[in-house]
């Protein structure tokens, strides 16, 4: 089972971390609170989801 961190370092480790991302972390409450986690590359939104760990282990399957 890999934590949240190893899947961030990983995913820095392939194509898509050499240019850089950005992990969009949605506030704990209030009218944003329900669009969920997302990452984005210099191009734009690359996926989203309600769960983190979804989220970053979705986008390292895709880049692997």
């Amino acid at each position: 089972m890999l934590n949240i961190g190893q899947l961030i370092e990983l995913l820095r480790n392939t194509r898509a971390g050499h240019d850089g991302f950005t992990i969009e972390i949605p506030p704990a409450g209030g009218l944003d609170s329900f669009k969920g986690f997302a990452i984005s590359d210099r191009y734009g939104e690359v996926d989203r989801n309600e769960e983190l760990i979804d989220l970053l282990f979705n986008v390292l399957k895709e880049q692997l």
